[in-house]
């Protein structure tokens, strides 16, 4: 997904770095294939629900749904969008559980807990700071797109389910290898 070129939130006369968010007035120095976040469009959450963990059945997602709620009567978290949503229902009780190694975004399936989760720290900064930037134009009154806005949004829900993820799999580990 490339978030600068499909959405223009560049300066004028900055081209597009395909496959990459921008980085034109940025000073941090993260690696440019951490910057490729994948194929998928991070807004199409209705992809990524994980199955009830009490009927086992995937819940559908009505169109503009704020929590996800399964035809069983499990009724996941209340988020501020779609994404949000989703990533509060697949990191709740109430789902099926998930690795990290699956989300279809940022490129986690080879990388370890640690590298994951240094890599996610890395890219919630990152995105937090592009975000902050997309405020500044609003505050600045000049344009934005809205699906921009929420595309970085996504990401950042994404990113930080992500890192959820993670602690979840690793303190499990660590319980496993206390209890060993």
């Amino acid at each position: 997904m490339n978030i600068n070129s499909a959405y223009q939130l560049a300066p004028a006369g900055t081209p597009p770095r395909p496959g990459h968010v921008g980085r034109h007035n940025d000073t941090e120095q993260l690696p440019d294939a951490w910057l490729d976040y994948g194929q998928d469009d991070p807004l199409e959450a209705y992809r990524w629900i994980s199955a009830c963990a009490a009927c086992g059945i995937r819940p559908v997602l009505p169109p503009q749904a704020k929590s996800v709620n399964c035809a069983c009567g499990s009724c996941g978290p209340v988020g501020q969008s779609i994404v949000e949503a989703v990533a509060g229902w697949n990191a709740s009780s109430l789902s099926m559980p998930q690795s990290y190694r699956d989300l279809p975004f940022f490129h986690l399936a080879d990388l370890q807990p640690l590298q994951a989760r240094s890599h996610l720290i890395g890219l919630v900064a990152h995105l937090k700071r592009e975000h902050a930037k997309m405020a500044g134009r609003v505050d600045r009154k000049l344009p934005v797109s809205d699906l921009y806005r929420t595309t970085l949004e996504a990401f950042i829900a994404w990113a930080t389910h992500g890192l959820d993820l993670i602690r979840a799999e690793t303190a499990g580990t660590a319980a496993e290898s206390l209890a060993a």
